[in-house]
């Protein structure tokens, strides 16, 4: 079982891929918010923003895009636009009780490798 928040190998594609760094551009700029001014919100370093923009920091954690999304005031969906971008799962997935029963079902069929995509995506 994977760590919480996690998947191996899988392309999440919850909402149109984007890069995590033009995602954090244009939410920071639809905030008003200058790159040095979401670095002292979100209580990281100018230069970390700055990386994290330009697509040299490969790897943003989820703690730092939660960060993010509360210094540019984001809602669920923008901070879960936010995960996916860079990687992870979104929230509202995390959230989901691995023990139900339903949603056990639901995950067999949409990884059984045996059924075509197109029935799939009917279901």
């Amino acid at each position: 079982m994977l760590p919480k928040g996690q998947f191996a190998g899988a392309q999440l594609r919850l909402v149109p891929h984007t890069a995590v760094g033009d995602l954090v551009v244009r939410y920071r700029r639809e905030a008003g918010l200058s790159a040095v001014d979401l670095a002292r919100r979100a209580a990281v370093h100018p230069s970390y923003i700055s990386r994290i923009e330009l697509g040299s920091r490969a790897i943003v954690g989820r703690d730092v895009l939660f960060a993010l999304a509360g210094a540019m005031g984001l809602g669920a969906a923008g901070r879960d636009a936010l995960l996916v971008a860079a990687g992870h799962v979104p929230e509202w997935v995390t959230a989901l009780d691995p023990a139900d029963a339903t949603l056990a079902a639901v995950v067999r069929v949409l990884t059984d490798e045996s059924l075509p995509s197109g029935a799939k995506a009917e279901f």
